[in-house]
């Protein structure tokens, strides 16, 4: 069996790996368009605090995070630059309402997040604002996106898998199903193609599927270096305001990001957006301001109208299976989509019920549902 898979992403080299464990036979075409949102991508993992408003994301994220113990123990944690270092969720001034409704959510949950004293998690992280309200989640972890695609690209890559730059130009469906696709380089044959694209997904999808609302949504990041720490990592930190700040062992601290939906593709920086992370990251933690500017990157994220991943078969196409929409959870989300997506490929019982998550779902609309 042959499955093309339109993307080379986290999405698409995480599903050649699972496909070729499946004894797959999986082509991988790309044309590594800039601001493809792996490059960009933070590395958070925290399956408890993930989707919380959105039940059947919570979920999906908590199995996604547990399934991670076991592609470290096959990838290697240094290989993929993986370590656990606990999340702090912190309110300041004005964030008092939303800490407070979440705490509450989380409660009837989460055994893993628990509160803690601003003080206590002052002595963990020293560069600490003055924070108001403390969740932390003891298991959260951190992961490299770049070192994580490419470690699972090269893996599957030893099992047989193939991928090529060259840019899929449409999807072969002539008599209504999936006979392959067209690319820069000629028309490829396969039993089923799989889209995963990221935020460009729907130029593939839309002469088929025009019901697939994936749309680009930039976020801009900042690095820099501070000293390291003395003693153990400091924690993520994450606030109320969608951003983030990720401390790594040598110093080196992540800062973001940007939500900017209607960014259309355009992955470039901006002084409104760079103004906007820092100013958030020196809110949150003020003590890092001396730190120096390493580099800024920025990604296009693939956020779906409901703010849930779109995975699975097109019910109307056969041969045709979707992988994008993860939004800003797709490191997290990422490695066990494409596990239960390879699954449904090759025909094996799915352990995790994904309805709420096919791509040919019926769309809510409503942001308050999003579960981003």
């Amino acid at each position: 069996m042959r499955v093309v898979v339109a993307g080379g992403g986290l999405m698409g080299s995480a599903l050649a790996y699972e496909l070729a464990q499946r004894g797959i036979e999986a082509w991988v075409f790309d044309r590594h368009d800039a601001g493809r949102a792996t490059s960009a991508g933070a590395g958070i993992l925290s399956g408890e605090t993930s989707g919380v408003s959105d039940t059947p994301y919570h979920e999906l994220s908590r199995r996604a995070f547990a399934y991670y113990t076991d592609l470290v123990a096959a990838l290697g944690a240094d290989a993929i630059a993986y370590g656990l270092s606990g999340l702090a969720l912190v309110a300041l001034a004005g964030d008092e309402e939303r800490f407070q409704k979440t705490r509450e959510a989380l409660r009837g949950r989460s055994a893993a997040v628990s509160d803690m004293d601003p003080e206590e998690l002052r002595r963990r992280f020293p560069a600490l604002g003055p924070v108001t309200g403390v969740l932390f989640d003891d298991r959260a972890a951190r992961v490299d996106g770049r070192y994580l695609e490419a470690r699972l690209r090269a893996a599957a890559i030893e099992q047989g898998a193939r991928f090529e730059q060259r840019e899929v130009l449409a999807l072969d469906a002539g008599d209504g199903s999936i006979g392959g696709v067209y690319t820069s380089a000629g028309a490829v044959q396969a039993d089923a193609v799989v889209v995963a694209a990221g935020a460009w997904s729907t130029r593939l999808l839309d002469a088929i599927a025009p019901t697939v609302p994936v749309v680009p949504h930039r976020g801009q990041i900042v690095h820099v270096d501070h000293p390291p720490a003395q003693g153990p990592v400091w924690p993520i930190l994450e606030g109320f305001r969608g951003h983030y700040v990720l401390p790594w062992p040598d110093g080196h601290i992540v800062a973001g990001a940007t939500r900017e939906a209607g960014s259309g593709y355009a992955p470039w920086l901006t002084a409104e957006g760079q103004a906007e992370v820092l100013a958030e990251l020196f809110r949150v933690a003020p003590g890092v301001r001396p730190a120096v500017i390493r580099e800024w990157r920025v990604g296009l994220r693939p956020a779906s109208i409901d703010g849930r991943p779109l995975m699975g078969a097109m019910g109307d196409v056969p041969g045709l299976y979707v992988l994008t929409g993860h939004g800003p959870g797709g490191l997290l989300l990422g490695p066990y989509s494409a596990s239960l997506v390879a699954d449904e490929i090759a025909g094996r019982a799915i352990p995790t019920d994904f309805s709420a998550f096919r791509p040919d779902r019926s769309f809510d609309p409503d942001p308050s549902k999003s579960a981003t």
